[in-house]
């Protein structure tokens, strides 16, 4: 189904941001986010706010960082020549100007992943 209405979007020229976090309580979800957000007393109205605040999207982020980084290092302790990405598009980041002119065009260099941005 996700597969079909991401062809929809392309194919109509839509390109959707997908939430990496979900409205379960069992696994957490936004309410988790928000609780930590208010243990540290940031007032939120809404687990909606998780979208749009600061301090919520920084935890995502951070949250996101570590599983990365924690799944990276497992993968290489099996196979340190593994090639590892973490599913987005990756083109050049603004890192090495010479680089950037084998980017397709200029937007390439502010979206996705830097090929060679982190080791």
């Amino acid at each position: 189904a996700l597969d079909y209405v991401i062809a929809q979007a392309r194919k109509h020229g839509i390109r959707p941001l997908l939430s990496l976090v979900n409205n379960l309580h069992a696994y957490g979800g936004k309410t988790q986010y928000v609780k930590w957000a208010w243990q540290e007393g940031v007032g939120l109205s809404s687990s909606n706010d998780s979208f749009f605040d600061p301090s919520i999207r920084s935890y995502f982020k951070n949250y996101i960082k570590d599983w990365i980084e924690e799944m990276s290092a497992f993968v290489k302790l099996i196979d340190k020549r593994h090639l590892l990405i973490v599913g987005l598009e990756g083109f050049y980041g603004p890192n090495d100007p010479k680089i950037l002119t084998v980017n397709p065009e200029d937007w390439a260099s502010r979206l996705g992943s830097d090929f060679i941005g982190t080791p």
